[in-house]
């Protein structure tokens, strides 16, 4: 991975790289903490004969009791012994239940019996051990055979069970190690994702995402360049820059990926601008689904654009004038009964006949379309146009959206022109083209003189 992008995506993914790192071990000890934990406690129970009189006797008891350690061994988990365990500690458990947490085992060459249990409590584990080890103590006798009307063998606890120690610390590090492992883990699929397509948010890297020159960045809100410059000072910025760039754009197409990203602000900003420099403009709301033009600019939104298309109105009964510096506006319409919409209409040979009559009326028109990642109308309206311009939300359009959207735009037979990158990120140092925050409705209605 580039040293240069990955920084550069460290520093955009800073606050979530700081909650995780932060959070993500505080979840992970949490979780772990929180986890069923089983303690394991044991007692130990001796099996010794009890008939020895004399040395050899000891030897032989002995050796005796080895030999049956393990057969009595067997009888830990049997109901015998694990039923008064349960009654004795008053558990809501059951001799079947409980057997599986029960072991016995006999070492080799000893008749000592260690039991061990494991249960989810520290003193459980160790108060049934205890409990067992008792039980099988005096079952032993029990079933043992007799000599001279006395058990034969005996059985006797001699190492009791004791409440294992607290692990509590253990885990929690445990804990904290293992979310912070999977917290690291996830920053850095973040920032190779985002390091891989970042968002749009400088020209740089714009410029490695196609070769389309872009016009101008719109800042966030509120940042020292947005206090500098009118909107209007900015977007007359973008049309002289778009003059150089392509001189013969007279048709102007503003596209988006999506909605939200800027595109209609941009384009009535635009139209708005290149009629305060003395051209005749016609702003058309060419967006058949959501239009918004005439909501921003307080317009009749009854007659328009479908109105046109559909045959059921002319070019003068929709043209809306605003302000007093030659824009026309076209709001979408509204379909009449009976006619389609979207890219139905926008491909239509009507839609062709009116672009002509507009040219010949106007030094400058702009259409405002819909978002590329919720319609084909953009695509539609591509090849009809002279120039494209994509608005970019600089927050979130990534670097992979803006070069397919550019393939799309040239597939269908349009022309991009240039990129405007909308709420980007400060730059170093003052760039020549467009700079300044998003113009709000208020302003876009100040400005139009509405």
């Amino acid at each position: 991975m580039d040293a240069r992008r990955f920084w550069h995506a460290v520093a955009h993914r800073w606050i979530a790289i700081a909650l995780l790192v932060v959070l993500g071990p505080l979840i992970g000890a949490v979780v772990v903490l929180q986890l069923p934990v089983h303690y394991r406690a044991t007692a130990a129970v001796l099996i010794s004969s009890d008939h020895i009189g004399s040395i050899d006797d000891l030897g032989a008891g002995s050796q005796l009791a080895v030999n049956v350690a393990p057969s009595f061994a067997a009888l830990v988990t049997s109901p015998a012994v694990l039923t008064p365990a349960i009654t004795a500690l008053k558990l809501d458990s059951s001799p079947g239940q409980l057997a599986p947490s029960v072991r016995a085992l006999v070492p080799l060459l000893s008749s000592t019996v260690t039991i061990s249990v494991t249960a989810t409590g520290r003193a459980a584990s160790a108060a049934l051990a205890n409990a067992v080890a008792d039980q099988f103590a005096l079952l032993v006798p029990k079933l043992s055979p007799t000599i001279e009307n006395s058990p034969a063998f005996k059985a006797t606890k001699i190492e009791p069970a004791y409440p294992p120690a607290s692990d509590t610390g253990l885990r929690a590090a445990a804990g904290l190690a293992i979310g912070l492992m999977a917290a690291l883990a996830i920053c850095w699929a973040v920032v190779a994702t985002y390091a891989k397509d970042p968002v749009v948010d400088r020209r740089e890297v714009a410029a490695r995402a196609t070769t389309v020159p872009v016009l101008g960045t719109l800042l966030a809100a509120g940042g020292k360049a947005a206090a500098a410059e009118p909107e209007s000072e900015r977007d007359r910025s973008v049309l002289t820059t778009l003059a150089a760039v392509a001189p013969a754009v007279q048709c102007l197409m503003v596209a988006s990926s999506r909605a939200g990203d800027g595109r209609t602000r941009t384009a009535v900003n635009m139209a708005v601008s290149g009629a305060q420099s003395s051209r005749t403009v016609l702003l058309v709301d060419a967006d058949l689904q959501e239009p918004s033009v005439a909501r921003l600019l307080d317009l009749d939104e009854s007659a328009g654009l479908q109105g046109i298309l559909a045959g059921t109105s002319s070019f003068a009964d929709v043209a809306q004038p605003v302000g007093s510096h030659g824009l026309h506006v076209i709001t979408a319409g509204v379909a009449p009964a009976g006619h389609g919409r979207g890219n139905v209409l926008l491909a239509s040979a009507a839609m062709s006949r009116f672009l002509a009559t507009a040219r010949e009326r106007y030094d400058l028109i702009v259409l405002d379309t819909p978002p590329m990642a919720t319609s084909s109308d953009a695509l539609a309206l591509a090849r009809h146009v002279d120039g494209i311009i994509i608005v970019v939300d600089a927050r979130r359009v990534r670097q992979r959206v803006l070069t397919t959207m550019v393939n799309q735009l040239a597939l269908a037979g349009g022309s991009v022109v240039g990129v405007v990158l909308n709420r980007a990120s400060p730059p170093r140092q003052m760039l020549p083209l467009l700079h300044g925050r998003a113009a709000s409705d208020a302003d876009l209605k100040r400005l139009a003189g509405v």
